[in-house]
């Protein structure tokens, strides 16, 4: 559902994601991003430079408990000079700060003002801009997630782990992302494909509640 602002090959070499490139001072503290263009959340905004302040911003923000937080510790500051450039400055050179740009526990790139501050238990899912989008979240049944092609056409379909029982309160990305990955079961439920199926078969996809 999220992405990060890098990504990493094969071979664990940073490459470009949601930036097209980036670039770093002299002294190692100030870091420019130049954003790809035309990519749009799954709310059908286009993402721009002030959309990833304010999820930086979120996770720095300690009343919201975000999981990045400690990842994030030697930001100082995030401008966004324009649409599709970022800055980030820090208070010290960290030589590993682009990879922790490329995993979204870090932070996940989401629309500006998609989470109110300090919403500890937030009962939906905020909009990304991955290749899956959230549909459905039934509290103690399941959550259903809807696969997107990349021209933004939807296809409903039903994957492995795409429609599983919760067994807790959703864990929204800038919340934490080490809870997210056990607060699901991800063994199918009797039903729980076909009912999916049903539903993209000419009838609206159902909203988030």
């Amino acid at each position: 559902m999220f992405e990060p602002l890098l990504g990493r090959d094969g071979k664990g070499a940073i490459q470009p994601r949601l930036a097209e490139s980036v670039e770093i001072s002299k002294d190692g503290k100030l870091y420019t991003f130049h954003l790809r263009k035309g990519v749009k959340f799954h709310n059908g905004k286009e993402m721009m430079a002030d959309d990833i302040k304010f999820a930086i911003d979120y996770t720095l923000n300690p009343k919201n408990g975000a999981y990045g937080l400690a990842d994030l510790d030697a930001v100082e500051k995030v401008e966004a000079i324009d649409k599709y450039t970022l800055r980030i400055s820090l208070k010290k050179i960290n030589p590993l700060f682009l990879t922790v740009l490329t995993d979204i526990r870090a932070f996940s790139v989401i629309p500006k003002e998609s989470l109110p501050e300090g919403m500890r238990k937030p009962s939906t899912f905020p909009p990304g801009t991955g290749p899956f989008k959230f549909v459905e979240w039934r509290p103690g049944q399941r959550v259903v997630f809807e696969r997107l092609t990349t021209t933004g056409e939807k296809k409903p379909t039903w994957i492995g782990s795409s429609c599983a029982r919760s067994e807790t309160q959703p864990c929204v990305s800038p919340r934490c992302k080490r809870e997210t990955s056990t607060s699901l079961n991800a063994r199918p439920m009797n039903g729980c494909s076909r009912s999916f199926r049903e539903k993209s078969k000419g009838s609206a996809t159902p909203e988030p509640r």
